[in-house]
């Protein structure tokens, strides 16, 4: 009703329709508007595009079919109070625009910073060639052609830095007067965060100088440096992409680190201490750290209480690797208070989790009579291939309902039309007949009886399977239980507890051999 009334002024409204995506982490919603009149579309556009409705600056364009990417444009450096309609006015004289849109900080302030969105690619190349470096209001523009994500370099800039440890009651043309003895300044930007823990401000902020060796100057001369009320914090600035990169990769050196230096220890009596466990440690090297895991204790009876309790569990961080190599070999033979002492090197969560998962498939692998691990091939997608489960039973498809059981053999050999019955005795077709007979007869193929039974199961078993899990992973899953024991299916037919647990342990198997596919891993039930 709001956003009729917004825009019913402007023209007749067929009807409107607002979208909250579903995967959106900003939880914005968009709508859809059908004006009656087109002039009255384009009316709205240009007069509310960028303007604050319900506390928030929105965007209004015209639907296209197809938006290309050469005709959009990046354009930086404009002053914070320019509206997305002001600044599509400024660039209207190259060509069609389809979208104008400013970049706002999660408190609406702007980032001087958008995106124009031209109907061609011509119009886009002009608006550079013109733009880019002129003045505007003020501020010299900065435009260029816009570039995917994916496109990006994550170099971090030379010319741009990364400016902290200034009072948030700093302004922008302080902070360009501080900077300006360095270089020329392009750009100044302070932002500004409100800290919910502690409920103070902080600020940071971006300087950008016209060369690189100027950016150089100011870092060396500042970084690190006390001033009054602020200690200079300066580093060359990186994109996000940059930036989470280096971050993972610091930390994956961190967890190689930590697996050499880290100890993890159980068994442990529950009365122990820290000051009395580190006495203990501290006989094989230097402790740096030392933490005793604990688990929290909830009881309600007078009122709700929290309370650590001890679990025997414990970490120890060694300044060396050696150190933490001598500690585990020596700590096995320790016993405390009557308890003998675990001792083993820290792993991650992660490789935790993965080690749990393949012992988890192998004692599945191990139930089923007859079946050894070493006949096991896991192929492409989880498949598995050998005397093992193959995701296919014989007589029962991956993924459909049982087949019927294939047809006898013929008794004689066919009789062509216009040609006599061959004797019995005799084949069909002129053969020439072996001197002696073979030494070695073929593999007699399996009993009739067997494949019949394995089918009959196998109808017996797909409903079911089917209940407790989906039509996507049923035939995948009737076909693993097949690879048994025939008489142990039959078992399990006949106790349906029995049965939803191979079932449940089945689906965990798939889960693990589909752990790098998203896609196949919807199929599973949760």
């Amino acid at each position: 009703m709001d956003l009729y009334s917004a825009l019913s002024p402007y023209g007749e409204i067929n009807f409107t329709r607002l979208i909250k995506p579903r995967n959106n982490a900003f939880n914005q919603k968009c709508a859809f508007v059908s004006f009656k009149d087109s002039s009255a579309a384009l009316r709205a556009k240009q007069e509310m595009n960028g303007e604050e409705f319900l506390g928030k600056h929105i965007t209004v364009s015209l639907i296209y079919n197809s938006r290309k990417q050469e005709a959009n444009v990046f354009v930086k450096n404009f002053p914070a109070e320019v509206k997305a309609r002001e600044l599509e006015e400024q660039f209207s004289g190259f060509g069609t625009i389809i979208s104008c849109v400013i970049i706002y900080d999660q408190n609406e302030r702007s980032l001087r910073y958008g995106f124009i969105q031209f109907e061609a690619s011509e119009s886009a190349d002009a608006a550079i060639k013109a733009m880019d470096g002129q003045s505007f209001r003020g501020e010299t523009l900065s435009v260029s052609k816009f570039l995917p994500i994916n496109q990006r370099t994550d170099e971090a800039s030379a010319n741009n830095l990364y400016v902290r440890g200034f009072p948030p009651s700093t302004t922008e043309a302080e902070l360009k007067k501080r900077f300006s003895e360095f270089g020329e300044v392009t750009s100044v930007a302070v932002i500004k965060q409100n800290l919910e823990n502690d409920n103070t401000e902080r600020a940071f902020g971006f300087v950008c100088f016209g060369k690189p060796e100027e950016a150089e100057t100011a870092r060396n001369a500042l970084h690190g440096k006390a001033e009054g009320n602020t200690t200079w914090l300066i580093v060359p600035h990186m994109n996000k992409r940059a930036r989470i990169r280096k971050l993972q990769e610091d930390y994956s050196k961190k967890v190689e680190q930590w697996k050499k230096t880290n100890v993890f220890i159980s068994g442990l009596p529950k009365t122990i201490d820290e000051n009395k466990l580190r006495d203990i440690c501290k006989a094989y090297g230097k402790v740096e750290e030392l933490k005793l895991i604990t688990t929290k204790n909830i009881t309600y009876a007078q009122g709700q209480s929290v309370e650590d309790m001890p679990t025997g569990k414990a970490l120890v961080c060694y300044s060396t690797p050696e150190q933490a190599a001598n500690a585990i070999k020596s700590l096995q033979n320790i016993m405390i208070e009557g308890n003998k002492l675990i001792a083993r090197a820290w792993k991650p969560k992660e490789e935790r989790v993965m080690n749990q998962q393949n012992f988890a498939q192998k004692q599945f692998m191990m139930m089923v009579p007859g079946f050894y691990p070493n006949q096991m091939n896991w192929g492409r997608g989880g498949r598995a291939r050998g005397r093992g489960f193959s995701g296919r039973g014989r007589g029962m498809p991956g993924m459909r309902p049982p087949m019927q059981p294939p047809a006898a053999p013929r008794s004689q050999p066919p009789v062509h039309r216009g040609q006599p019955s061959a004797p019995r005795a005799q084949p069909s077709a002129p053969r020439a007949q072996p001197s002696a007979p073979r030494a070695q007869p073929a593999p007699a193929p399996a009993p009739q009886s067997d494949i019949n039974r394995r089918q009959t199961l196998g109808e017996k078993l797909y409903p079911t399977v089917i209940n407790l899990t989906n039509s996507q992973i049923a035939g995948k899953i009737t076909g693993m239980l097949l690879e048994m024991n025939l008489d142990l299916v039959d078992q399990l037919l006949q106790n349906p507890t029995e049965l939803k647990t191979k079932v449940s342990e089945a689906v965990e198997v798939l889960r693990s051999a589909w752990a790098s596919d998203p896609e196949k891993l919807k199929m599973l039930p949760n």
